[in-house]
């Protein structure tokens, strides 16, 4: 999904572990999936990029603690 968006400059973030999340999408509840997913438009695809390395070395920082 965040190649996907990538292509149309936008930056997708989504909890990949959430209950929540995964229960929504096993049930096709479009309308609750949308409101656990953030979409940010960005200028360019290079920006996105940046964007999700951002968030990736957070996240390995973040796993480290």
């Amino acid at each position: 999904m965040q190649c996907l968006a990538a292509n149309h400059e936008q930056v997708i973030d989504y909890p990949r572990n959430n209950d929540q999340l995964i229960k929504a999408q096993n049930n096709a509840n479009i309308k609750k999936e949308a409101q656990l997913i953030s979409i940010q438009d960005t200028p360019t695809r290079e920006a996105v990029f940046k964007e999700l390395a951002l968030m990736r070395r957070e996240k390995i920082q973040h796993n480290k603690v």
